[in-house]
């Protein structure tokens, strides 16, 4: 059965994928997300990017990067929304931690 979203979620709009080096089993990868500015203009308020690095452990090396954008979608109108102004300062404060105010 597919699971049907409520409420007020995410969704991916899109994705860019940067496979650097080939992973082989067996092997572990650490996969670390951050959500980022956007670099041109700036993102709508339903929307926003995030990075990605995946680093493995049997190489000791970035074996992917990714970069993403996700939007607020409210699945109960089937629209894309803003998250609220809580929401926004979470994320928010979440970029400044990683150095991206």
């Amino acid at each position: 059965a597919m699971v049907r979203g409520r409420g007020v979620s995410l969704i991916l709009k899109s994705v860019a994928l940067d496979y650097r080096r080939p992973v082989t089993y067996p092997d572990t990868l650490l996969v670390a997300h951050k959500p980022v500015r956007a670099a041109r203009a700036p993102q709508p308020r339903t929307h926003f990017r995030v990075r990605a690095v995946a680093w493995s452990y049997a190489q000791r090396r970035v074996v992917t990067e990714s970069d993403a954008v996700l939007v607020w979608y409210d699945y109960d109108r089937l629209v894309k929304c803003s998250p609220g102004e809580d929401m926004l300062a979470v994320l928010d404060r979440r970029m400044a931690l990683c150095g991206e105010a």
